[in-house]
């Protein structure tokens, strides 16, 4: 406690006290009184420290609960079981967002909700009382045997709770290893690791890219040495297709011309002998063949000035026609091939850079060293974990078997004392103890489910992203649902909104407890956007409850966030500490002068 009190490194003279104090309204039956609760403590001559508790009500020192019910008074206006629902800071919201199931937190807060560790106490109240009437009325031998048990049971809690500390012990010593590689981490990629980790790939690369380099140049080498030259001079081919279809056209036209002009002798001769027509008829006759004839055998006026140059056979101007078509398909491969050469070019020149800024594996071998190192000390601590937490349920095996050995021996006990009455009333009471946790923990899981869901789409930006949330009784997992009924995964939820979801379950425990109680928030946007930010500002800070205090750095609420806050606050008190006399003085504004009001 020596450490609540200030020590000045200036001053000779040391403080001989300190204090806290709180003050508030609490309202009974109706009817509202001031209370002032101060804690001091106080330096000893003889060494030591004193402490005190003093409670005012009304400005009075209370007189109807005697001073060392003091304690437990303060206590029960604010149980310290549902402190946890109205103060709360940004760790405690980063542990309950990366929780994916989300059970741990939210059994721990129900249960601190109902009070239902009183129903546990009562219940255990009973086998207490059960256990001293059986003491009380056994034989001799009875009471041996009870001690003994009694013993074995002692032993087995003491040594649970011994494997337990010791867990915890193993948990804080991972955490610190954890932490030291997360700093080996950091520290391997600073130095390149995450080159020296693309090393081997971008040498199989860098192979593989070489290999197909000579595959396709050859292929380009072949298509080359082809048809290819047909595409380089595309006017020339072009001129000799047309040239060959021209020839074509000529050598066609002159087949016809010739069997026209044939046809026409034969027809002048077959004429000349006809005996049915006169001289007049046969020379009108013979001119209209003519006629007909030369019009039928007359070349296109776009071949008149066409020769035959080349005079290639059909066969040989179908050969040159398909290579030329040929030729234009090589082009285009080529064309695929020189573009892939090109991208493999450019491969093979990042693979280079990467592999020439690439730490060797040797040059981070003593970072490496250390970082297995770490590794293996977490995975020792971890596999030691496991072995406590078998010996852990062992022993929590044993406890079962003892408190089941001295629960039948109590029960035998006062049956010989004619205690089956009270024996019966004690069991049907834990039964029906039972039956009340589970239906009280039902009834506030209904009433919790809807209200967290609202509290999420009332803070999150995009609409109804979360239309119901559903909690096993049993196990307390939470599942959550969209609005056709689908789970949606926690963890597919972006960090931000992991976070807003902590906020609103602790939001809505805090309005499904029923208790006007102050929420105190510490720094709970520091993890958290830009746009998640303002959604708390303008929906939860003003709601949270009837009196809010909220503990922030000028960075989480700047000058616009504080503007959009400042119609919901009352007061702003700057806590800023002075290097030279070391301590905190607190003054009525916010970070700067300028924004001070009362």
């Amino acid at each position: 406690m020596d450490g609540k009190i200030h020590r000045s490194y200036e001053s000779q003279t040391q403080k001989q006290w300190a204090r806290i104090a709180v003050e508030f309204d609490y309202v009974t039956r109706g009817e509202q009184d001031r209370y002032y609760v101060e804690r001091r403590w106080r330096r000893l001559p003889e060494g030591g420290i004193k402490e005190t508790l003093s409670i005012r009500k009304n400005d009075q020192e209370i007189n109807d609960i005697e001073a060392k019910h003091w304690e437990a008074f303060a206590a029960s206006i604010v149980p310290e079981r549902l402190s946890q629902l109205f103060f709360f800071d940004g760790e405690k919201i980063k542990s309950m967002a990366e929780d994916v199931s989300g059970s741990t937190a939210v059994k721990e807060a129900i249960n601190s909700l109902l009070g239902l560790d009183m129903v546990d106490r009562l219940k255990a109240d009973l086998n207490l009382y059960q256990s001293k009437e059986a003491k009380k009325h056994g034989s001799e031998k009875d009471q041996q045997l009870l001690e003994q048990i009694e013993l074995d049971i002692q032993t087995a809690e003491k040594n649970i709770a011994l494997l337990r500390n010791k867990y915890i012990d193993k948990e804080e010593a991972l955490e610190v290893i954890n932490e030291r590689i997360r700093e080996v981490e950091n520290e391997l990629h600073a130095a390149g690791s995450a080159y020296a980790d693309q090393r081997v790939s971008e040498q199989q690369k860098h192979s593989a890219s070489e290999v197909e380099m000579e595959v396709v140049t050859k292929q380009l080498r072949l298509e080359c040495e082809g048809l290819l030259p047909f595409a380089l001079c595309p006017n020339t081919t072009k001129h000799l297709i047309e040239q060959l279809k021209a020839e074509t056209v000529l050598k066609e036209h002159s087949t016809i011309a010739s069997a026209i002009g044939e046809m026409s002798t034969e027809l002048k001769a077959a004429l000349s002998k006809s005996k049915t027509l006169d001289p007049t008829g046969v020379q009108a006759t013979e001119e209209l063949i003519d006629q007909v004839a030369g019009k039928q055998a007359a070349l296109p006026k776009k071949y008149k000035n066409c020769s035959i140059t080349h005079n290639l056979s059909d066969q040989s101007s179908v050969r040159i026609l398909d290579w030329i078509k040929f030729a234009k398909k090589s082009a285009t491969r080529v064309k695929k091939m020189a573009d892939r050469v090109e991208t493999l070019h450019r491969q093979q020149q990042s693979s280079s850079t990467v592999l020439a800024r690439a730490p060797d594996q040797e040059a981070l071998r003593p970072i490496m060293d250390k970082l297995n190192r770490s590794s293996g000390e977490a995975g020792k601590l971890k596999s030691d974990q496991i072995s406590i937490t078998a010996e852990i349920h062992q022993f929590e095996i044993r406890l079962s078997e003892f408190e089941r050995e001295r629960k039948k021996l109590e029960v035998e006990v006062l049956a010989q004392k004619n205690f089956i009455e009270q024996t019966r009333t004690i069991r049907t009471t834990q039964q029906a103890l039972d039956v009340y946790h589970k239906r009280l923990t039902q009834m506030k899981i209904d009433a919790l489910q809807q209200t967290v869901a609202d509290c999420f789409n009332h803070l999150v930006r995009k609409e109804d992203v979360l239309h119901s949330i559903s909690i096993e009784p049993e196990t307390f997992k939470v599942t959550l649902h969209d609005s056709r009924g689908n789970t949606i995964p926690k963890e597919e939820l972006s960090s931000g909104e992991k976070q807003i979801y902590a906020i609103s379950v602790l939001w809505g425990l805090a309005k499904t407890s029923g208790r006007p109680l102050p929420v105190i928030i510490d720094t709970p946007l520091g993890r958290l956007d830009s746009d998640h930010r303002r959604n708390l500002i303008q929906n939860y800070f003003p709601n949270a409850g009837h009196q809010v205090i909220l503990l922030s750095t000028d960075t989480e609420v700047d000058e616009d966030l504080y503007t959009e806050l400042k119609p919901h606050i009352s007061h702003c008190f700057h806590l800023k500490y002075d290097d030279e006399q070391r301590y905190t003085s607190s003054k009525q504004e916010y970070f700067w002068k300028e924004k001070s009001h009362a």
